[in-house]
């Protein structure tokens, strides 16, 4: 059958954007003299902003409110997006490739909108997109299967037809369990993990340079 979407996350997936969050956290509690939690990093990795900021105000304390937070994490970060963060090598050529295949794609994160939009028109790939979705706007994060059920309606395919883009070991077991074909790509954040998301994904990207689109979609197609 004929790839007819593709949902890509960002973070990890399409920029080089990682490390942002992996830091963002701890060195927003330093910054309010907060011990920082040894299991930080796995509580904000399936996390929207919200869900963090309202952890580190009813569990941490904090004595600002969930937006003040949200706002303090955005001051920390959002310059990054807006003017640093960078492409994976290979991703815009990639996704022209789909694009002029007839491929529908959008991008579904849980980053927050501002900030996806500041980087992705910056990077020249909105205009690729037929739209964005946030798991803010979905309503749930990556642990649940909605906002690529929802990406999936609005692209007008199936699962049959779309392959889901991820780099997270959550998000692809969510993908693969509502029975969509996944699409694993390499980054540093989960290197750890790199065996068991190669055997779970349908593809396993390293590099999207030696990872031909025209080959994808041959085997996509099948």
């Amino acid at each position: 059958m004929q790839l007819k979407g593709a949902i890509f996350d960002m973070d990890g997936t399409l920029l080089d954007s990682m490390h942002l969050w992996e830091n963002v956290g701890p060195n927003y509690l330093r910054r309010q003299g907060i011990a920082v939690p040894p299991d930080l990093r796995e509580r904000m990795q399936p996390a929207m902003l919200r869900d963090i900021a309202v952890y580190f105000h009813d569990e941490l304390k904090l004595p600002y409110s969930v937006q003040e937070i949200i706002d303090g994490v955005y001051a920390m970060i959002g310059d990054a997006y807006r003017y640093e963060v960078q492409l994976k090598p290979g991703a815009l050529d990639f996704l022209q490739a789909l694009k002029e295949q007839g491929v529908r794609l959008c991008v579904a994160t849980a980053t927050d909108r501002p900030m996806v939009e500041a980087a992705l028109q910056r990077l020249a790939v909105a205009p690729l997109l037929d739209f964005i979705l946030t798991c803010s706007e979905a309503g749930a994060n990556k642990n649940s299967p909605d906002i690529f059920l929802q990406s999936m309606a609005r692209l007008d395919t199936t699962q049959a037809d779309t392959v889901v883009f991820e780099d997270a070991w959550h998000a692809l077991c969510t993908a693969k369990a509502a029975g969509f074909r996944v699409a694993a790509v390499a980054d540093r954040a989960t290197a750890a993990r790199k065996e068991e998301i190669r055997a779970l994904a349908d593809w396993y990207i390293e590099d999207y340079r030696f990872f031909p689109a025209r080959d994808f979609l041959a085997e996509a197609g099948r």
